[in-house]
């Protein structure tokens, strides 16, 4: 019995459930006439997906040094070191803009909240 490579079956004998991935189907679908419009959809498609998830990990890493500054750890730390490179080209020119308020830095805030405003406009 052949498999349908855009369906994927989970689950056991007598409860098993059916998956159908609809971003497949629907590339599955525009493809298959003659013209390569379908193809130049698709691969705007997964450039949106890959977009919004390079957006959701640098989240996880603006979230990640925010964690790490409250720890205080030091200089030389190799985690610390790798995300303060990875975050403060985004959050600098926001902490020049924003002045600190009480001693607290609202920069990672800001960041946070405009990269989820830029997710939800993809």
């Amino acid at each position: 019995m052949r498999q349908n490579p855009h369906v994927r079956i989970c689950g056991g004998p007598g409860s098993a459930t059916t998956l159908v991935y609809p971003t497949t189907m629907r590339a599955h679908a525009s493809t298959s006439g003659s013209s390569g419009a379908g193809k130049t959809e698709i691969s705007a498609r997964m450039a949106l997906v890959v977009l919004a998830q390079l957006i959701d990990l640098y989240m996880l890493i603006v979230l990640g040094a925010v964690i790490i500054s409250w720890l205080k750890l030091p200089p030389t730390n190799t985690v610390a070191i790798v995300l303060h490179r990875l975050t403060e080209p985004a959050l600098g020119p926001i902490r020049r803009v924003l002045p600190q308020v009480g001693g607290l830095d609202f920069s990672p805030l800001v960041l946070l909240i405009a990269l989820q405003f830029l997710r939800r406009l993809l």
